[in-house]
């Protein structure tokens, strides 16, 4: 007798194998640079000014190192929320500076339960919405074309 289950409920491949948690988005690396994504408590600081002061130097490689998945981040939400290319340049400036301001936490923050690429999509998406809200919150440059257009027709009909 066959234990095995019918035909048509086994899998041609084989199970799919389990992603290991922390590995990064390049199953390539090697396994510590994927570990190191998802590891916080074994930071090491060091007195050399790096791309953030104060910040090791595992976390300055870990960041310049994933500098082109971020720009792809970026990119997509520009795209996705159609800014001209002198918003989209400011704009990624915003997030290279959020990241470095922070020591990298967001990278240090992924767990690998998704791919880099689309923890990374969700971040800089939610940095877009505070920067949208920050530039509305000071009128925006739409505001202020309209108030100078309104002042120059409040002044002629007096």
């Amino acid at each position: 007798m066959d234990d095995r289950p019918p035909k048509h409920l086994r899998s041609v491949k084989g199970p799919r194998p389990v992603r290991p948690k922390g590995v990064g988005y390049n199953p390539a690396a090697s396994s510590t640079a994927g570990s190191r994504v998802a590891s916080v408590n074994s930071r090491r600081r060091s007195a050399s000014a790096g791309v953030g002061s104060g910040v090791s130097e595992q976390d300055d490689q870990l960041f310049l190192k994933n500098l082109p998945v971020i720009d792809a981040a970026v990119a997509y939400v520009c795209r996705r929320h159609r800014l001209t290319a002198s918003e989209a340049d400011e704009f990624s400036a915003e997030v290279r500076l959020h990241f470095i301001e922070r020591n990298y936490e967001p990278l240090r923050r992924f767990e690998g339960r998704s791919t880099l690429r689309t923890y990374l999509i969700t971040v800089v998406n939610h940095l877009f919405l505070d920067y949208r809200n920050r530039l509305w919150e000071s009128g925006g440059p739409r505001r202020k074309r309209r108030e100078s257009a309104g002042s120059r027709f409040s002044s002629r009909g007096s």
